[in-house]
């Protein structure tokens, strides 16, 4: 597998979470290769408490001889498409074959059973617990809850007005949607007890975004300094040393990056000067667009990019490649 490792987006993370895991270590044992499950996590109320099984499952496999870790990002909520909502069969086919099964009205109320079905137990009859992060097909609503939705129209059935509120933002493109929600859906004591695990790599599954556009996840701006300053500070997971190895050394080597997450004379200066006593992130779900407060430089390359809150304006950052 020329070095290489098997990073999977698990198929499920919610009721068939135990089911997936099982999936990734055959995959794993299979190929030969190691095992990484991207930002793990045990979504929906009713599988809350389940971390204690999936990790169990997972020191199995490496008692059994598989290496195999997690990342995770320190959030009780995720983010994905408003499609992902959609059952699969109504964007069978594209756009076109989507929007044709949304016109007809029977299609429509097979689909709100079958949303009622699937999300009763996961968001716990709450619909503020799902927020729309991005949407070009409804700008307007970016920001709001389903729930404000909801109550904007006179709404009163939960979960259909959920597949409603669904349809609603695909548009004219159910099958390829770009609007971006974000679905609270996780406990706190899951993320946490994930997040001890001395396996665990810290991992924003973030992307780039301008500064004040949207409503993005505050995992974006805040992951390593919630780590930093709620996690290790203030909660006492782990050391500060092993927080920073969590997000720095640990990652590049599951990269295979040499000369990469480390202070050692002849590596790649990519350095954050923080301090350890005021580090803390303040990006939350209300005000997404906060950098964190306590970090001082931040060094790229060997060229400083940030200094005392202000970009310098250099651009040292390269594509990164595992050397052959």
């Amino acid at each position: 597998a020329y070095g290489g490792f098997y990073s999977t987006h698990m198929r499920t993370e919610s009721d068939g979470v135990m089911e997936a895991i099982e999936e990734s270590i055959a995959i794993g044992r299979g190929s030969g290769l190691p095992v990484q499950i991207s930002h793990h996590k045990v979504a929906g109320v009713s599988n809350w408490g389940r971390s204690e099984a999936t990790l169990a499952r997972l020191e199995k496999a490496r008692r059994e001889g598989l290496d195999v870790t997690p990342d995770q990002y320190p959030y009780t909520a995720s983010c994905a498409r408003a499609g992902t909502l959609l059952p699969r069969w109504v964007c069978a086919g594209g756009d076109a074959a989507a929007r044709a099964r949304l016109a007809d009205p029977a299609t429509r109320q097979r689909l709100r059973a079958e949303v009622v079905a699937r999300y009763a137990h996961v968001y716990g009859n709450d619909l503020s617990r799902i927020r729309i992060a991005s949407s070009s097909t409804r700008p307007d609503l970016v920001g709001k809850t389903f729930a404000d939705i909801a109550a904007a129209r006179g709404a009163r059935d939960v979960y259909g007005d959920m597949a409603d509120v669904a349809m609603e933002l695909a548009g004219e493109r159910p099958a390829s949607c770009d609007t971006m929600c974000i679905f609270h859906t996780m406990d706190e004591a899951d993320v946490v007890r994930i997040l001890r695990d001395e396996h665990t790599i810290v991992a924003s599954d973030g992307w780039g975004v301008t500064f004040g556009a949207g409503h993005p996840h505050p995992r974006l701006y805040g992951t390593f300094p919630r780590v930093l300053g709620r996690y290790c500070r203030e909660q006492g997971l782990f050391s500060l040393e092993e927080a920073v190895r969590r997000m720095t050394a640990m990652p590049a080597a599951r990269l295979g990056l040499r000369d990469r997450g480390v202070l050692r004379r002849g590596a790649m200066a990519d350095i954050t000067v923080f301090d350890p006593l005021r580090v803390v992130d303040r990006a939350s779900f209300d005000e997404p667009h906060r950098y964190a407060e306590g970090i001082a430089v931040v060094i790229v390359n060997g060229t400083v990019v940030l200094e005392d809150g202000t970009h310098t304006g250099a651009l040292p950052g390269v594509f990164l490649e595992r050397p052959a």
